[in-house]
Formats: C-alpha cells, sequence, structure tokens
C-alpha cells in the first residue's frame, strides 16, 4: 500500500460516519512507510481490524477483505478515498429494500470534480464500469458469483460487476454520491490489456444483452462459417447425406 500520507484521511472519514453500525478492515501489502503503526494505533482503540502481509494485488488484497468481513454488506475504499461527507452511509441504507443484494451510487472524482455516473444497464456495463467505490454488495452475492478474478490486474470488479449483473442479481441505483475517487491513482494509469481482450467473451459468457455483445457473437459466427474447419464439415456432410438418401430410395 505504503500510502500512510492519505490514508488516515480515508480513515478519519470512515469513523467521522454518523451510521456506527459497521466493522472496519484494512488489508495492506506489507507497507514500510509507517502504514503499520498507523494501522495499530487504531487497532488499539479498537476501531479497526487490520492485516499487512504481502500478496499480488489489489484484488488479492479485496479477496481477503471479504473472506474476513463478517457483517451483512461489503463495501471497498481505497487508501486515497474519502467518503463525500458524514452522513452518506446513514442516507444510503436508510434506502435499502427487501431482496435487493447490491445498491450502488456514484462517484466524485478527485481533480476533475466529474460525477460518475448514474444507473447501469447490460447496454452501459458493456462500455464502461460501476466504480466499486460506489457499490454495495452483499456478502451472499459473492458465495453465487464467486471472489474477484485475480487474473485480471485492474478490471477484476468490472469482471465481477458483469458477472452478478449477468445473473439479473436485484440490485439499486441510489441517487448519492458515495466517495471522492482519485482519478489519477493506480487504476487511472494502469491499462487492463488481458481484460479488454476477454470482454466480448466475458459480456456473452454472461448473458450480458447489448449492441456489444450482438456484435461479438455475430463476428464468432460469421468466423466459423468462413473457417476451413467448417468448409471441410459441410463438404464431408454432403457426399454423406447423397449416400444416406441413395440408400434409403434403393430400400423403397
Amino acid at each position: 500500500m505504503n500510502a500512510v500520507k492519505v490514508l488516515e484521511t480515508a480513515i478519519t472519514s470512515v469513523f467521522s460516519q454518523t451510521l456506527k453500525d459497521f466493522e472496519y478492515i484494512v488489508v495492506d501489502g506489507a507497507s514500510s512507510d509507517g502504514t503499520v503503526a498507523l494501522l495499530e494505533k487504531y487497532k488499539l482503540q479498537n476501531k479497526l481490524t487490520y492485516i499487512s502481509e504481502q500478496d499480488s494485488g489489489i484484488y488479492y488484497a479485496m479477496n481477503k477483505g471479504v473472506k474476513m468481513a463478517a457483517g451483512e454488506w461489503v463495501y471497498f475504499m481505497g487508501s486515497d478515498d474519502e467518503f463525500v461527507d458524514n452522513g452518506v452511509l446513514k442516507r444510503v441504507f436508510a434506502k435499502e429494500e427487501a431482496g435487493i443484494d447490491v445498491m450502488y451510487g456514484n462517484v466524485k472524482f478527485l481533480h476533475s470534480g466529474a460525477i460518475y455516473d448514474g444507473p447501469f444497464d447490460h447496454e452501459k456495463i458493456s462500455q464502461k464500469n460501476i466504480c466499486h467505490q460506489a457499490l454495495f454488495v452483499k456478502k451472499t452475492v459473492f458465495d453465487r458469483v464467486g471472489l474477484f478474478n485475480t487474473k485480471y490486474i485492474m478490471s477484476a470488479d468490472f469482471d465481477f460487476n458483469i458477472r452478478w449483473m449477468g445473473l439479473n442479481i436485484p440490485s439499486k441505483y441510489v441517487e448519492e454520491t458515495i466517495v471522492i475517487f482519485n482519478e489519477k491513482g493506480l487504476s487511472g494509469n494502469i491499462w487492463d490489456k488481458e481484460f479488454y481482450f476477454d470482454l466480448d467473451n466475458i459480456l456473452i459468457a454472461n448473458n450480458i444483452i447489448s449492441r456489444r455483445s450482438f456484435t461479438a457473437l455475430k463476428t464468432k459466427y460469421e468466423s466459423i462459417l468462413h473457417s476451413e474447419r467448417y468448409k471441410l464439415g459441410n463438404f464431408l456432410l454432403t457426399p454423406v447425406s447423397l449416400i444416406t438418401n441413395k440408400w434409403q430410395h434403393r430400400k423403397k
């Protein structure tokens, strides 16, 4: 993590919330910049739980957090994020409804001030992601959908959102800005080439109905029609059908 300079701002924004019914778990990747000392200070005040050990990236850490969480809802905040104000959690959970397993709102970009990005449907999720700092997910959803796919270095949350949306897990958009998000941080500077190479297949596999997934399916179909294996198969099937027809004609 090595983000001690901004981490306390994030921690303070959590403990300043008027809604107090939560557990706070920090998963740290063996930072050496004073982060552990800061976390230990808050742990001694019985305010948070933390683990600090080497891992292989952000989604390994987030998966650890899911496994450690004892509460009903799971929310992920980065070390350089902060809640937009002290009452946002209370406002969000005042809008909780029975049967809803995912709630999400907006984020405010730290540098541009832009608000991202309203309600999502299949068409929209095929083009852009719900920011995970805007997302509240029941822990039971991870039992159904699975954890974050650590194959993807920066877009496993995008993959996760496609998976739960493809299963039509009940969700609700809450018209609230949840957090101030640093869009120039790590996630804004690394291109997850492997994820975007796989994206069309992910959309198709998870039954996302959109222009993009339709186009991808059409391309796959056309490539099969023009493949040598398909042409050879057609060539082989044609004489077989002729022989079968002749045999049936002779039997008559």
